[in-house]
């Protein structure tokens, strides 16, 4: 019954975040906030307005989003509390209801606090359903590499399958091919990508 739950809050979350990604920005209070900006990092604060250049913290609203330079990066800091650490040539976008937000491009560190009910995060391969942990994704534009430091989630791709990992493990995600199984990463490549000030470095980039 576990992995069907499971299954089902990915196909869910799925259908919410493309749903999500059609609409433009939306009015309201900020939901999190663009902080710890380094190099050049472009955001707009809402769906609606245009891209700038950003030296210090940025409100952002629903449909707000991120893109980071080659030496770019920066922590979207989320009210409820769950973190994301961009790196570099990374594009981020704040999403809602079940979506914390859509990565397209880039490699980002997630810190998710516990949650009553699971959110996911969207790359162009498929949704990352989480109920708290640390983990981190690569995208480029033909996969999403998926690497779990803590807790656990699924990984739901476009074509309905879906995957839980468990602590330690890798996968990488390929458009239009079928999903693999993970790979268990030893202690010392793990800790290297989940390391407080180093520099993420590049998996599978293009």
């Amino acid at each position: 019954m576990t992995g069907l739950r499971w299954l089902s809050v990915g196909l869910v979350l799925a259908l919410v975040g493309g749903l999500s990604a059609g609409c433009g920005g939306s009015g309201g209070a900020a939901v999190a906030t663009l902080r710890e900006v380094k190099g050049k990092v472009e955001a707009r604060g809402t769906g609606g307005a245009p891209f700038q250049i950003v030296a210090g913290e940025l409100p952002l609203q629903v449909g707000g989003a991120i893109r980071t330079g080659e030496d770019g990066e920066g922590l979207v800091k989320y009210v409820e509390g769950s973190e994301v650490r961009l790196g570099a040539e990374t594009y981020y976008e704040v999403r809602e209801k079940g979506t914390l937000g859509w990565q397209e491009s880039g490699s980002a560190r997630y810190k998710v606090p516990p949650q009553k009910q699971p959110v996911g995060v969207e790359t162009p391969h498929g949704v990352t359903a989480v109920l708290g942990t640390d983990f981190r994704l690569d995208v480029t534009a033909t996969q999403t590499t998926v690497t779990l430091q803590e807790g656990k989630i699924r990984f739901t791709n476009r074509a309905s399958e879906s995957i839980e990992l468990t602590p330690g493990q890798q996968l990488t995600v390929t458009a239009g091919q079928p999903l693999g199984t993970p790979a268990e990463l030893d202690p010392i490549t793990l800790e290297s990508l989940f390391t407080p000030g180093v520099k993420l470095p590049a998996i599978n980039q293009r």
